[in-house]
């Protein structure tokens, strides 16, 4: 009914809408999640209760950094960047599969890699990244940061569940 109506009226928008209609068909039917066609399974699911949550704090010689002190962005370079960090030391680059699945007919594999993917080279410079970045955000200033993981309990009192156990330690010069 709806389409009968943008048909008479509006032909332009009609077939802009069938378009939109074709290309989510083919991008669920394909898999590929892409703005502005995302996938149902994306949003869909429920989120199963944890007992802990991951957090990563950071320890100083004087005890832990309180990261409330710093702007919102800049607790966020700091702190969700270490998050993709440890996903490239543990599990590589997911990109290069995606490269290689999407664009070894077209033989641009190696292209988009150099272009898009880490290498362990760039991922080893990571820490020293890091400290140039929290030297520049942070006061006061100590001579060393661990960066470390840590489990809170999801429930009142909230206590911290574990030992630390550590991601990197940085030098500040």
């Amino acid at each position: 009914m709806f389409l009968q109506k943008i048909y008479k009226e509006w032909r332009l928008l009609f077939w802009a809408v069938l378009f939109f209609i074709a290309a989510q068909c083919f991008f669920m039917y394909k898999g590929i999640s892409t703005i502005p066609f995302f996938l149902y399974y994306m949003y869909g699911q429920k989120h199963p209760k944890k007992q802990s949550i991951n957090v990563i704090l950071l320890k100083t010689p004087t005890g832990y950094f309180n990261t409330n002190t710093l702007s919102g962005r800049e607790q966020e370079m700091l702190l969700n960047s270490i998050d993709l960090y440890i996903s490239l030391k543990n599990k590589g680059d997911g990109n290069i599969f995606n490269i290689n699945h999407r664009f070894s007919s077209t033989g641009t594999n190696n292209y988009f890699k150099k272009m898009l993917c880490n290498d362990s080279l760039s991922i080893e410079q990571f820490p020293t990244w890091w400290a140039t970045y929290y030297k520049a955000v942070a006061k006061p200033l100590h001579d060393s940061v661990t960066v470390v993981k840590s489990s809170v309990s999801t429930t009142y009192p909230y206590l911290k569940l574990d030992k630390d156990s550590v991601i990197f330690k940085v030098k500040i010069n």
